[in-house]
């Protein structure tokens, strides 16, 4: 999960309108992510067109928290610069 509860207080809200946010998963060299989807859309349809992109928040687009942990050549960086 995201280290903030916008998610749920959000999804909390949207119950009484039979509604949630749509929950993806993603797995990568972090470990499982649960990024916000950015909805998209196919702009020209037909055979032979390029289907629209995925496109996913890298931060809460409420609170601003980073969705995904640091990579850890990031942190061991910041830890060689802090000695």
């Amino acid at each position: 999960m995201s280290a903030c509860q916008c998610r749920e207080r959000i999804d909390a809200l949207l119950a009484e309108r039979n509604t949630r946010v749509m929950q993806v998963f993603t797995l990568g060299d972090n470990g499982v992510g649960m990024p916000w989807p950015v909805a998209t859309e196919q702009v020209e349809k037909g055979r032979g067109k390029k289907k629209a992109s995925l496109l996913f928040a890298s931060y809460c687009p409420f609170c601003g928290t980073p969705l995904k942990p640091e990579s850890s050549a990031a942190q061991q960086a910041e830890q060689g610069a802090g000695r």
